[in-house]
């Protein structure tokens, strides 16, 4: 599957304006942005647990990495990642009612995608810091 096809679906789920759509489509949108993230620092020869840590240890290493903008996009992506823990737990939460909102999120998810398939053309530059970070300092696996 293509992690982009997230983002479509959650341009379709915020289409409607029923709040489980809307929820849904911000779920959708962070995961979508997660994936392409750690797909890119994962062409730098890492690889991540299959578990929730991979989130952190993603943000870690796009703000290891030296480069500026994956560092806002980490920024960004730390905190889509609470609005999608708020959409996903927090049911009591009136803010998923407002489908402007929510298309600010949907969108949110799109600039970091945008900034991720920029910055794989500058993996080059950053591949070296992320790969010495996640070996020496997260212990990952790092080929």
């Amino acid at each position: 599957m293509n992690r982009l096809d997230f983002l479509q679906l959650a341009n379709e789920l915020a289409a409607n304006t029923a709040e489980s759509h809307q929820r849904s489509a911000v779920s959708r949108a962070y995961y979508s942005a997660f994936n392409a993230s750690k797909e890119l620092i994962e062409s730098c020869g890492l690889r991540f647990p299959k578990t929730a840590e991979a989130h952190e240890k993603v943000a870690w290493c796009m703000d290891a990495s030296g480069d500026q903008e994956l560092k806002v996009a980490k920024t960004k992506l730390h905190s889509l990642r609470q609005t999608r823990n708020d959409a996903d737990y927090q049911l009591d939460d009136t803010q998923f009612q407002k489908p402007a909102f929510v298309a600010m999120q949907v969108g949110v998810a799109k600039q970091i995608t945008d900034v991720i398939a920029a910055a794989d053309a500058r993996k080059a530059g950053f591949c070296p810091k992320v790969k010495a970070y996640a070996k020496n300092t997260l212990k990952l696996t790092v080929r």
